[in-house]
This record gives structure tokens, sequence and C-alpha cells, in this order.
């Protein structure tokens, strides 16, 4: 099990640090697409996990610790994990999700909006 952490937390900060970089230079140079493609990118990855970990719950298998996936919804993912809180029913009952992913995502727009 340690190595599949590993390697989730491997894959993370690579998706994380290139979602960044592309909305970094979409700041930056003042364009929309990288800017778009960085979000998509960050936030459909954290979605992703939410679906994965859904089933990996179903079916009693690994499971990715939470303060991961909340790291992830603070890193730029909160409207990724928020949408599989609500589209794939995952974590909708847990306090800390519940209160920190909305924190996030306002945290998250109030910054875009201000760097843009």
């Amino acid at each position: 099990m340690g190595e599949k952490l590993r390697a989730h937390a491997r894959t993370r900060t690579i998706v994380l640090v290139l979602g960044w970089l592309l909305i970094l230079w979409g700041v930056a140079t003042g364009q929309h697409l990288p800017l778009f493609c960085g979000l998509l990118g960050i936030n459909g990855y954290a979605f992703a996990l939410m679906a994965i970990d859904k089933q990996a719950a179903r079916r009693r298998q690994f499971r990715l610790p939470e303060n991961s996936l909340l790291l992830t919804g603070l890193l730029g993912g909160a409207a990724g994990i928020g949408l599989g809180m609500v589209l794939v029913h995952h974590k909708s009952r847990h306090a800390s999700f519940l209160t920190c992913i909305p924190l996030f995502f306002l945290l998250q727009a109030i910054g875009i909006w201000y760097l843009w």
C-alpha cells in the first residue's frame, strides 16, 4: 500500500504543478486558453480522484487519504472535488468536506479574479 500512496502523491504533484504553470502563464500573458486548460486539468483530476475513491470504497480496496483529497481541493481542485461530492455522492456527509471545499472554491475564485 505504501507504493500506491507514493505513486498517487507523485501523480498529484505533477498534475498540480503543470496545472498551476498553465494558470500562471495564462495570467501573466493575459491569455484565456492556458488559464482555462490549467483549471480544467486540475479540476478534472480532482473529480476523477473522487470517482476513483468512491469505486474503491465500494470494492473495499485501497483508499486515498482524506487529507490528500482536501489538499487537492485546496491547491486548485475545489470545483472538481465539489462536483464529485454532488455527482458521485462521495464524502458528501463529511463535515470537513462540507466546510472546507466551499471555502477553498471561494478563495480560488477570488484569487483568480484578483490575479486576472
